[in-house]
């Protein structure tokens, strides 16, 4: 018999959380239906964790690793508009850290896993006007992003927002707008390395990356759009 005054702890909510974000072979995710009932039932594990902390059952807070996990169910979920919900989750994440929870503030997987959520798709299913606004999810979210001072786009993060502009809007001169403002932002700051370049390759018509970036076979980059990479990308 387990004693009345043991407590659920961090852990205990980790482990519970992490069978929804590792599912086994006895769980059948191929259904969005099934899909959709398990993310939404993490969700609610996080939210009674955030309850019985806040009114003082249990002594844990509910901390930035279990968001991200659940973040995660999001990101691998069947669910339509799974990019607006993972946001929902972020925000909810930021509103708990400015009312003076410290074990809660978004970090950089919070963020990418947002990002993450508005490219796994499906697609097929979405209007022209949801996959809109889950493209402004993206931007949002990178914009978010580049403004902190403690947490900074890479070059995943970047080529993810080019693969969003291709995905996620209307074939035309808006997508090849926003995909050539997106990498001139990199040119600008010098982060452009290879990653970087076949995310505008993949959302920029050759037209536009011929003219912007060279031939499309082209793998030379200039220095003052190079100069503030890593090191180690440039040597991969």
């Amino acid at each position: 018999m387990i004693a009345s005054d043991v407590k659920p702890t961090t852990l205990t909510f980790k482990l519970i959380l992490e069978r929804w974000d590792s599912p086994t072979k006895n769980m059948d995710f191929r259904y969005p239906r099934v899909r959709a009932e398990r993310v939404l039932e993490a969700e609610r594990v996080l939210e009674r964790m955030e309850q019985m902390h806040t009114s003082g059952k249990i002594n844990d807070s509910p901390t930035t690793k279990l968001f991200n996990i659940v973040l995660s169910c999001w990101c691998t979920s069947n669910i339509q508009k799974k990019g607006l919900r993972a946001r929902k989750l972020l925000e909810l994440m930021k509103q708990l850290h400015v009312a003076g929870n410290p074990y809660i503030e978004p970090d950089f997987h919070s963020y990418s896993l947002v990002i993450n959520s508005c490219l796994a798709g499906p697609f097929h299913s979405l209007s022209v006007g949801d996959r809109r606004n889950t493209f402004q999810v993206v931007m949002k979210t990178f914009q978010e992003m580049s403004l902190s001072e403690n947490i900074q786009p890479n070059s995943i993060t970047y080529r993810n927002v080019l693969k969003a502009c291709k995905l996620l809007l209307p074939d035309g001169a808006e997508q090849q707008h926003h995909s050539n403002a997106v990498f001139q932002h990199c040119c600008r700051i010098g982060v452009v390395d290879d990653v970087v370049l076949d995310g505008f390759r993949f959302a920029a018509d050759p037209k536009l990356f011929e003219e912007v970036a060279g031939s499309a076979e082209s793998r030379d980059i200039p220095y003052q759009w190079r100069k503030n990479v890593p090191v180690n990308n440039l040597l991969n």
